[in-house]
């Protein structure tokens, strides 16, 4: 049996702005265990963008809350922890070649991704 690697229990997700406050995530759930591939579809404004966006912990901090819910990563709630400590792939690598970035509690530094 494979171990479950990512979990998103009942997740909800606004960006609040001065005029409005926008729903963008309404209670997803979804579960992807080791050697699954999933594939996420939906309509624009659907919420695709800021549920993958949260898992990498990269929502804006200005505009963009988590209210409710979990995104667990290999058994860790990743949306309790203060500093990420996984790895994080650069894709945009040449020849597609992934590139590992390490973040030292910073992961939305683009800086620290470049390319050795």
């Amino acid at each position: 049996m494979s171990k479950e690697l990512l979990k998103i229990e009942d997740l909800k997700i606004i960006y609040k702005t001065d005029m409005e406050i926008v729903h963008a995530v309404n209670g997803i759930d979804l579960s992807i265990n080791e050697q699954e591939t999933l594939g996420l579809v939906g309509e624009t404004g659907a919420g695709k963008t800021s549920t993958a966006l949260a898992i990498l912990r990269l929502l804006p901090d200005r505009t963009a809350k988590v209210v409710q819910g979990r995104i667990m990563f290999q058994g860790e709630d990743s949306t309790a922890r203060i500093a990420w400590r996984k790895n994080i792939y650069d894709f945009s690598g040449s020849n597609d070649v992934t590139q590992p970035c390490y973040y030292g509690g910073t992961p939305n530094r683009r800086s620290a991704c470049s390319p050795q």
